[in-house]
């Protein structure tokens, strides 16, 4: 038996490019040759003026952002103070001690317990521990070139009722405590931190009021309803109570003060 085979025969279908560059197809028309690529770039003059355009922006951005870079060094500094004097009241407070905010001359510190811990780290928190000295906070570190202080810093001395007083001195302090600025400003370079002494404005008038519209009747000269709220929230009796407001104030909270009368 005789078996018989053969390859199928396989089709192939090429593809060629035409020849005829530059010349004529009598089926699909004229053959165009390849089109000759156009060079960019710049000229001479435009590089110059977008330089010169470019020179005129550094100029104009350049001082306003070292004007910025400085004003917030000055903010900054300012606000480590305000924070050093907030941490040596609290402080104060806490400890039922003396603290000193630090000033950057020996003499405003003085030569005494607190005084001469400081030295003249300008900024810095110290605070009586027993008899001896520590350190609460260190001082500031950003009064260097181009920050400096305009005169010395004031030192500041902090009673356990959170009081300040210039060191050496027994009045509460209604002045300057510093004044930081820049020589590499022109415009809006100080920043000066005040403090004022003395009671909130305006308190004479709600405590009066206070008196008037408690519905329980209230004498804000009587502290003993305010004590024993304290000694009963100390006590075992009110060891189940938590997360809530204790107002000790005659029901004055919930009737709210009247509304001042806009002054012309």
């Amino acid at each position: 038996m005789q078996v018989l085979s053969r390859q199928r025969g396989v089709s192939l279908i090429g593809a060629h490019t035409s020849r005829n560059v530059g010349g004529r197809s009598p089926e699909c028309g004229p053959v165009r040759g390849a089109v000759r690529r156009r060079e960019r770039g710049f000229t001479l003059v435009e590089l110059l003026i977008t330089m010169a355009v470019a020179l005129v922006l550094i100029m104009i951005a350049v001082p306003s952002f070292k004007n910025l870079t400085l004003s917030n060094k000055l903010n900054t500094t300012a606000n480590d103070i305000i924070n050093a004097i907030h941490v040596a009241r609290m402080e104060a407070i806490k400890r039922n001690s003396s603290t000193q905010l630090c000033s950057n001359s020996t003499s405003a510190n003085t030569s005494d317990t607190l005084g001469g811990a400081c030295g003249i780290e300008v900024g810095a928190v110290y605070a009586l521990n027993g008899s001896a000295p520590s350190q609460v906070l260190a001082g500031t570190s950003g009064i260097t070139a181009p920050i400096q202080l305009n005169a010395d810093m004031t030192a500041l001395r902090f009673t356990a009722q959170g009081l300040a007083r210039k060191v050496g001195t027994t009045a509460p302090y209604n002045d300057t405590v510093v004044d930081i600025c820049t020589s590499q400003m022109s415009l809006d370079n100080h920043r000066v931190i005040t403090m004022a002494a003395g009671s909130i404005p305006g308190f004479e008038t709600l405590a009066n009021q206070w008196n008037l519209f408690a519905p329980l009747e209230w004498d804000t000269k009587d502290a003993q309803p305010v004590a024993e709220a304290i000694m009963w929230l100390l006590s075992a009796r009110a060891r189940g109570i938590t997360g809530e407001i204790l107002h000790v104030d005659g029901g004055y909270h919930a009737m709210g003060a009247p509304v001042r009368e806009a002054t012309p």
